[in-house]
């Protein structure tokens, strides 16, 4: 099985995008720079504390 890279489009709503975009300033790197950044940092989460998932939580619910 080979290494692949998934790729999709995100299109955050408009105040995380207003946020990432002065963070990005702030920052002096490109939005998409900081978007990937807040994305990384979500998954590293989400890997650390599975039962936060929003669809954990919903299949919890039905049990």
């Amino acid at each position: 099985m080979t290494n692949q890279k998934l790729r999709f489009t995100f299109r955050p709503a408009k105040f995380v995008f207003d946020s990432a975009s002065k963070s990005a300033k702030a920052k002096n790197i490109s939005i998409n720079s900081e978007i990937n950044q807040i994305l990384t940092t979500y998954y590293q989460f989400m890997d650390s504390n599975p039962k936060a998932s929003v669809w954990s939580q919903i299949g919890e619910s039905k049990n």
